[in-house]
């Protein structure tokens, strides 16, 4: 129990220091702060497995992700149906799920 009571507030204090968020908009998505710390939340515990994404350092809010990068889907509890993640070495890229338009960039 103690464990976990340290490892919470490791996260809740750690997450702003934590992640730098590159932001343009969210495409007309409600993607708020809480949103925000939901989505580092479950990226850190679940420990999805990182992709290779070509030219990488090009991926910002407003580009498009190619066809051929799988999307992993927030649980239905996040409420984020329309987006969708995938994990780039220290990076979390979040994307609508059918434009594949960028519109979060997480670096962790």
């Amino acid at each position: 129990m103690r464990k976990l009571i340290l490892a919470s507030a490791f996260v809740l204090m750690s997450a702003p220091a934590f992640s730098q968020i590159t932001n343009d908009n969210a495409g007309g998505v409600d993607f708020n702060a809480d949103h925000m710390q939901a989505v580092i939340s479950h990226v850190m515990r679940t420990n999805p497995p990182s992709v290779t994404i070509d030219n990488v350092a090009n991926v910002s809010t407003g580009t498009s992700l190619a066809p051929g990068i799988d999307l992993r889907q927030f649980p239905a509890e996040m409420n984020l149906p329309q987006l969708g993640y995938v994990r780039v070495g220290n990076r979390t890229i979040v994307a609508h799920r059918t434009t594949r338009r960028v519109v979060r960039v997480i670096t962790h």
